[in-house]
């Protein structure tokens, strides 16, 4: 299993956390059967009409990455807007950032041996 002990936060949960946390939703997928990203919607959008996605959290920005060809990016700065309602990605002053989180997201992708990393669907950015 890739991770880290999260033994230090159950401790205390208030503490500095330097590792970034990388989850996903890949409907009723797993391991190698997430290798290819569904196109058919019947099978992208299988778990409550949620469409395929990873995210990851570092500090306190959160980057989303939907896997529909075609969508746009997300960025949010948790602290400053923890329901999550205005999209940094959008805006040109976080591009660096938005940049960052979307090659850190791959990297860990490709650390946990996600097949996916090298076929994520294009997405569409204000760049």
């Amino acid at each position: 299993m890739h991770g880290h002990d999260l033994t230090p936060l159950l401790k205390d949960p208030n503490r500095a956390w330097d590792h970034p946390v990388l989850t996903a939703l890949t409907g009723e997928k797993y391991g190698a059967d997430t290798n290819i990203v569904p196109t058919d919607p019947e099978v992208l959008y299988k778990t409550a009409n949620v469409p395929w996605w990873v995210s990851l959290l570092r500090g306190r920005y959160k980057y989303i990455r939907t896997l529909v060809e075609g969508e746009v990016e997300e960025l949010y700065n948790l602290e400053a807007d923890p329901e999550e309602l205005m999209n940094l990605a959008l805006q040109p002053k976080h591009l660096e950032r938005l940049r960052a989180m979307r090659a850190e997201t791959l990297s860990e992708l490709k650390c946990t041996d996600a097949g996916m990393a090298d076929a994520l669907p294009s997405f569409s950015t204000p760049e």
